[in-house]
């Protein structure tokens, strides 16, 4: 980051990728990196970004990818965000994470994964309750004798665990 003549900060366009292709001027006259431009499925490198009103989630991924904001990840439903998303993240954290404590508010970490049963407990009484999460059923792999890893008959959970997809659902058991 840095600090503008007048106080306002700004990420340098060399500090948001590592190797530079040559730049495309399609995008607000941005050059971009080559991996975000494969990651925009090409659609960058034209200067195109899919019509918000045509496809909002095409859109979405078209503006991150050409902002390099953030990248899709090799993992379903998740995304890498990039240091220049990450600079933004902070600019937008940093006063409100302020705000938020001078108002008493403290903060707590909870676990990332939960008993099923206390999803249960939250989707019982969440209309339209979203069902896509990731569950976890054993605590350890082995090898197969092949050379691939699979659960572990042995280690299978008492309960099984899901990758919360909200707060809510832990905090209330504890707090």
């Amino acid at each position: 980051l840095t600090r503008g003549a007048r106080g306002l900060w700004w990420i340098p366009r060399w500090q948001g990728c590592g190797t530079v292709a040559a730049p495309s001027k399609g995008l607000a006259g941005r050059g971009m990196c080559a991996k975000s431009e494969k990651a925009a499925g090409g659609k960058a490198d034209k200067g195109r970004i899919t019509k918000r009103e045509t496809d909002y989630s095409q859109w979405y991924l078209d503006v991150l990818a050409a902002s390099e904001l953030a990248e899709p990840s090799p993992v379903k439903g998740c995304m890498v965000i990039r240091p220049w998303g990450m600079g933004v993240w902070e600019l937008i954290r940093t006063p409100l994470e302020g705000k938020i404590k001078a108002s008493g508010a403290q903060n707590a970490y909870f676990p990332v994964l939960i008993p099923l049963s206390n999803l249960e407990k939250e989707a019982g009484h969440v209309e339209g309750f979203a069902k896509e999460c990731a569950v976890v059923t054993h605590h350890r792999l082995v090898a197969d004798g092949s050379g691939k890893l699979i659960p572990d008959p042995s280690a299978k959970l008492d309960e099984p665990l899901v990758v919360r997809p909200t707060s809510e659902a832990i905090i209330w058991h504890v707090m």
